[in-house]
């Protein structure tokens, strides 16, 4: 496993395994779900008269929900996915975490994706994107509501790596009371 893989893995068990103890809760089987797959696909490409094209999809998808105090809802994401063909240097390597903290007037979502892709001819290229969103609300206030994405592609070749950063927007809405939004 490269060191993408473990960490995002270890970073998701770890956060899941503290957030049961966070705030005195119980932890139970009920708070985790989750699943892992594996499927073979295998496509025609030329009517019996060329080579199909075959591919395995592996899949371990993990969710960890929990309550602090009524007041709090934590979710914390984690999932792999591995696209293998068979046969072929093509790969497509994409996991993915996430955590939500969700309160009345106020809230937040991290997530963390790194994906890695081989093309036919074996070339990789890697790319990593972070987002951030986040909410405010708050009674008789305006609503604010912001996203930040940053995405990181990393250098193939000749091709320099390059890195966009993009606040998003931040929104603002205010509701005149009485009136229906």
């Amino acid at each position: 496993m490269s060191g993408d893989r473990h960490a995002i893995l270890l970073s998701t068990a770890t956060l899941a395994v503290t957030l049961c103890w966070a705030g005195g809760s119980r932890a139970s089987a009920e708070n985790f779900r989750g699943y892992a797959q594996v499927q073979y696909q295998s496509q025609d490409q030329r009517g019996g008269r060329g080579s199909d094209i075959e591919w395995w999809l592996k899949t371990v998808h993990l969710d960890y929900g929990t309550k602090i105090r009524n007041d709090y809802d934590i979710t914390v994401q984690g999932e792999w996915n591995d696209l293998t063909y068979v046969d072929r240097p093509d790969r497509q390597i994409n996991p993915r975490g996430a955590i939500r903290l969700a309160h009345r007037d106020f809230g937040a979502t991290a997530a963390y994706r790194p994906l890695r892709v081989t093309d036919e001819q074996g070339v990789t290229t890697r790319q990593r994107e972070t987002t951030v969103s986040a909410y405010l609300r708050r009674p008789r206030l305006p609503q604010m509501n912001g996203t930040f994405i940053r995405r990181r592609q990393f250098e193939v070749g000749l091709t320099p790596a390059t890195t966009s950063t993009r606040p998003g927007s931040i929104v603002l809405q205010a509701r005149l009371q009485g009136v229906p939004p």
